[in-house]
């Protein structure tokens, strides 16, 4: 903002002061200087309170700027012009304040004024009025007042403390002046957030860290080295997570389709068993018959036998209890030589055994499978030895797989980042473009919001005047009607009191008749006391009675005071005319003023021009507000272009970091990944390509183990079992010749008791 005039009247110590700025247009930087109390301050209080009404500082307002050396006769009132980025404005204010009275004695309360101009193509129009100049004057400066305080202008009082003061007081009077409170709780506010977020980044973090400890993964998985990882991939742990449950829902679906058909399966042979079980019974059934049937046709020939066997069963029942002797004795010799027999076979059994048995124990101790053993063995220890170092390359191998996979991703985001920064950059510079096109636009549109004002402050002006014209004319007409009323009660009233006085003497004139109609010559008069009557009083016949006179009397009054308030209001009415009259010429001066017209003050002839001037400005200002309308809405697609691209800008910014710690991540990936193949080869050197895999080895090294296991447990087993088929065939030779002993005396016991048989017989 760079000020051309200052006009200051009864403001402070100058009661007429004009300083020119324009004299000292191209001096650069220039001073005010003066003594202690003349008014330098005064100046920029005088340019506050012309933008803003309010004064530099805070410890006076406006009103108690007014001069004290004009005896209150002057108005107090600041103008000051400026200039702001090739516009020139004025901006005329009368603050509120207290002044004389135009007519009569006696001060009265001025609410104040202030109209902001502007010079449009060598022309001064006004383009706000009164309450909107403060608006207007934020909306052209970029400030309001207290910011204007704050950058442009600084208090002279705080500015001599801060030359003199020491660094911390000065830093307090700064704050002051800067007003940067907002600032430090802002920046508290920030910082109390950021730790807050710092909490709770730590906390997920912890609880992250716990949720995916207990995530169990299958021995060996890529998910397992992902969760033993000291830095955790969450991202990896979470697809190979998902890509387990996927597999293990595909495998439950499988075994779920298998139950399936297994159950089909068993309903399908639980129907074939009962089917099966019906058969059974039917085929059991028939074998019962079969058997009845045999029993009974046995049954005929022993029904025949059974006499014949009545009659040796006599005949032996004397012999019955020797001869079941005889049979008792030779079952049991021939179950003796039944029980030898079998007990000699199994001798010859046990020896058979026990010769196969050594046979067996000596071909699993031959110096072949004793030397296999020990192979198997050397193998064993081999693989055990080098298990720790499978183990190592299958991690090397998952870390290697894992870089190589995040190498690839990595170039993946590159190559994506590039192309988004290259389209970013073609958006931006479309933009930029539209930007470029939208800004020239600018100027257009202030110019035609002030145009647009103008043509809106003309209408206001012209309705004014219309309204005052038509006030006028019905203030006229009121007059007129109060007039003709106030002149018909003046008419009645005055023939009222001509009726009421002509009624008063008939009525005091009757009266004196008829005290005098029965007075005698000689007899005092009532009235006088005179005994003397020069002249009788006759009775009136046109005497009122009382009650009428009083009603007149009565009705005179209201009249009077009709009258007197018909011509209180006429006086009144013609003060309200006058005053209109005067307000409707001031307007009217203004009006020909703002339209440059030569016009006679006729009301008829100023409504035709306020109707003409309005539908013409109307015309225009619609015209004009379609073109700000347009204007307005090209003006917000600039801001949304504005904001559109700043945060373009930021997104390209943010893309192009994030590029550049990719790309030196990247290097560092291809470093590690190189690192870890090398690692590989050397190690691959080394390992048979089949023992390469931890699980490989440990099913091999199992399978090994196994065989040694079951071959040493061959020969002990084939040694224990030769020892107890040993042990075994000594105890049966034992007892065979304990039972031959027990048979040779059964036989010669059966002897004597076959001889006492026949004896019997």
């Amino acid at each position: 903002m760079k000020p051309i005039l200052l006009k200051m009247t009864a403001f402070g110590p100058y009661l007429e002061e004009t300083i020119d700025f324009k004299e000292i247009e191209n001096k650069g930087i220039f001073l005010i200087t003066g003594d202690t109390g003349s008014g330098k301050t005064t100046i920029f209080d005088a340019i506050c309170v012309a933008l803003f009404g309010e004064s530099n500082g805070a410890e006076r307002t406006a009103e108690s700027f007014k001069s004290d050396f004009d005896g209150n006769n002057e108005i107090m009132s600041v103008e000051f012009s400026f200039e702001l980025k090739g516009r020139f404005f004025r901006v005329a204010r009368t603050p509120r304040q207290r002044r004389k009275k135009l007519r009569g004695e006696g001060f009265t309360d001025d609410l104040g004024d202030a109209t902001l101009y502007e010079t449009i193509l060598g022309v001064e129009k006004p383009i706000e009025f009164f309450k909107g100049v403060n608006a207007r004057i934020e909306l052209i400066l970029g400030l309001n007042a207290r910011q204007f305080r704050q950058i442009v202008m600084i208090p002279q009082g705080q500015f001599r403390k801060l030359i003199t003061e020491d660094s911390a007081d000065r830093e307090k009077i700064l704050k002051s002046i800067f007003n940067v409170n907002k600032y430090e709780i802002f920046q508290n506010k920030i910082s109390s957030f950021n730790k807050e977020l710092e909490n709770k980044l730590f906390e997920r973090k912890n609880l992250l860290n716990v949720e995916v400890s207990h995530i169990k993964s299958p021995e060996g998985s890529n998910l397992e080295a992902l969760i033993g990882a000291q830095q955790k991939n969450i991202r990896a742990i979470i697809d190979e997570t998902e890509a387990l449950i996927n597999e293990d829902e595909s495998r439950l679906q499988e075994i779920l389709i298998s139950i399936q058909s297994q159950k089909e399966h068993i309903q399908k042979l639980s129907v074939q068993i009962e089917q099966s079980k019906k058969n059974n019974a039917l085929l059991d059934l028939f074998e019962e018959k079969q058997a009845e049937k045999i029993v009974l046709e046995h049954s005929k020939a022993h029904y025949l036998d059974l006499g014949q066997e009545v009659n040796m069963a006599e005949r032996a029942f004397r012999i019955k209890p020797l001869e079941e002797f005889l049979q008792q004795q030779e079952r049991a010799i021939k179950n003796q030589k039944a029980i030898i027999l079998d007990k000699n076979q199994e001798v010859q059994r046990l020896e058979m055994s026990l010769e196969q048995s050594f046979m067996t124990h000596e071909q699993l101790k031959t110096p072949e499978n004793l030397k296999g053993i020990e192979t198997e063995k050397g193998k064993l220890l081999f693989f055990t030895s080098i298990l720790s170092k499978v183990e190592g390359y299958e991690n090397l191998k998952t870390d290697f797989e894992g870089i190589a996979l995040q190498f690839i991703k990595e170039e993946d985001t590159i190559k994506s980042l590039r192309l988004a920064l290259q389209e970013q950059q073609e958006a931006l510079s479309k933009m930029t473009l539209q930007k470029e096109q939208l800004t020239g636009q600018l100027v257009d549109i202030e110019k035609t919001q002030a145009i647009l004002v103008d043509l809106n402050g003309q209408l206001e002006v012209l309705n004014e005047l219309e309204n005052q014209c038509l006030d006028y004319i019905k203030i006229l007409r009121q007059h007129d009607t109060s007039t003709k009323a106030f002149e018909q009660i003046k008419t009645e009233k005055e023939q009222h009191e001509i009726l009421y006085e002509e009624q008063q003497i008939h009525w005091f004139e009757g009266q004196a008749g008829l005290l005098a109609q029965n007075l005698k010559e000689g007899d005092p008069c009532p009235v006088c006391g005179n005994t003397h009557t020069v002249k009788k009083a006759q009775l009136n016949e046109k005497m009122p009675t009382k009650e009428h006179l009083d009603m007149l009397k009565s009705k005179k009054i209201q009249l009077e005071q009709k009258f007197n308030i018909c011509q209180m209001a006429v006086v009144s009415e013609e003060q309200n005319k006058t005053n209109k009259r005067e307000q409707l010429i001031q307007l009217f001066k203004k009006v020909l003023e703002i339209f440059q017209v030569t016009l006679s003050f006729d009301r008829e002839g100023i409504l035709l021009f306020c109707k003409e001037q309005k539908t013409l400005l109307q015309t225009k200002a619609t015209q004009t507000k379609h073109v700000f309308e347009r204007l307005k809405e090209d003006n917000k697609r600039l801001n949304h272009l504005v904001a559109d691209l700043e945060e373009l800008s930021k997104s390209l910014k943010a893309i192009s970091d994030r590029l550049g710690i990719l790309q030196e991540e990247h290097h560092k990936t291809l470093e590690f990944k190189t690192t870890k193949e090398s690692q590989l080869e050397v190690i691959e050197k080394d390992l048979p390509e089949a023992l390469r895999k931890k699980k490989q080895l440990i099913e091999i090294m199992s399978s090994l183990e196994n065989n040694i296991q079951k071959m040493e447990r061959a020969i002990e087993s084939s040694k224990e079992n030769y020892e107890g088929i040993l042990r075994t065939q000594t105890i049966a030779k034992t007892s065979l010749s304990e039972m031959q002993k027990v048979l040779l005396e059964r036989e010669s016991a059966y002897q004597t008791s076959e001889r006492e048989f026949q004896q019997a017989l």
